[in-house]
């Protein structure tokens, strides 16, 4: 059974996202790691027979398997890791990449696009939902993303010593793979429960600064809307780093907003990490 560090990079592949390619090669290659290309298609209800015998469904696959044939010749081109594997899937695109999560060391989509009511009736938001249900670490990149030199701090959002620990893993760690700094933000309520909190917290940050002595490190505390607060830090963001909802379920739907909102709209790759173990 291969460990954490042994799993391969995945990407949610679909057609012409070559940013998203672009990243999860560069990430695969600061790993260290494989490069997993997953596409998922689902075929509409009313598309299932044809009355001239032509078979629908076989249509979708070969245009499936298209993709991921462009999707590799692009990493290929663009001097991606070394062992490049493609999965076809048939199914709602969230639920296989939820399943596919299962056994990456980290997922890496794009921002969920804007199509009508009936589309993501049997697509699904795949972002929104990985945000909330990957059992690994998802990144979610903006549609128009490439590298901006001088973006190169990593921020993490922390809201509570609980997720503290998983959230300044991965972003330490990515600092370390990219040579960056980390900023680490929290956003502060005026009442005595959070001003407890954050000293808990802030504690779990000084641990994580003594491990990683060699990354640069400052703290901000914030007092303003926490979705302001998260895209504001965005902007001179490489990557934005977030814990997965958690708790109980009036933080959860907070968290859960507050991910929606960032994601949506974040002008650079978005990290959304697990807190809690998950079978």
């Amino acid at each position: 059974m291969k460990t954490g560090r042994e799993l391969p990079v995945a990407v949610g592949v679909t057609d012409h996202e070559f940013s998203v390619l672009e990243y999860a090669a560069a990430e695969a290659e600061r790993l260290g790691a494989d490069l997993r290309l997953v596409h998922a298609y689902t075929v509409p209800p009313n598309a299932l027979g044809s009355p001239y015998g032509y078979d629908i469904p076989a249509a979708f696959r070969l245009d499936g398997q298209d993709i991921l044939r462009q999707a590799k010749s692009h990493v290929r081109t663009h001097g991606g890791p070394g062992h490049v594997k493609c999965v076809l899937s048939r199914g709602v695109p969230p639920n296989v990449l939820e399943r596919e999560s299962k056994t990456a060391r980290l997922m890496v989509i794009g921002q969920d696009p804007i199509k009508p009511w009936y589309f993501r009736l049997y697509e699904g938001r795949s972002a929104h939902h990985l945000a909330e249900y990957s059992h690994c670490p998802v990144v979610i990149v903006p549609r128009d993303w490439h590298e901006v030199q001088g973006r190169e701090q990593i921020v993490a959002f922390v809201d509570g010593p609980q997720s503290a620990r998983a959230i300044l893993t991965f972003a330490f760690d990515a600092a370390v793979t990219r040579d960056a700094p980390v900023k680490i933000v929290h956003v502060a309520a005026e009442d005595p429960y959070d001003y407890e909190r954050w000293h808990s917290t802030k504690d779990v940050v000084e641990e994580w600064a003594e491990t990683y002595r060699d990354v640069p490190v400052t703290m901000v505390v914030d007092h303003g809307s926490r979705q302001h607060v998260a895209m504001v830090a965005a902007q001179d963001a490489a990557l934005l780093v977030l814990g997965q909802p958690h708790t109980v379920q009036p933080i959860r739907l907070a968290s859960h907003s507050l991910a929606r909102a960032v994601i949506a709209r974040a002008a650079c790759p978005v990290a959304v990490v697990p807190v809690q173990h998950r079978e």
